[in-house]
């Protein structure tokens, strides 16, 4: 019985933070920090699957089209890069 109760605990915090979460809308993500309304979209989706602690569809992890790749970003917890990052020059 302690065991269900704790598991339950557990799904409803997680749920509350998906839920505070996609308030956002993705446009506003996307605005934010330079994102496509689509990576912004797979964004949101890879932490609510992080924070449900669900297994993710392989091609999700795997691919690399701009919705994956968000979701990937998302799912792994690689927040929004600040806006005033600098990526390092190729040599």
């Amino acid at each position: 019985m302690a065991w269900t109760l704790l598991e339950s605990v557990c799904l409803v915090a997680s749920e509350l933070k998906v839920k505070k979460f996609t308030r956002l809308s993705f446009a506003e993500l996307a605005r934010t920090y330079g994102w496509s309304i689509t990576y912004a979209d797979g964004f949101a989706d890879g932490e609510a699957y992080r924070a449900r602690r669900q297994q993710p569809p392989a091609y999700l992890l795997w691919g690399f089209d701009e919705y994956s790749q968000g979701f990937q970003a998302g799912f792994h917890g690689h927040g929004p890069l600040p806006t005033n990052a600098e990526v390092p020059a190729a040599h």
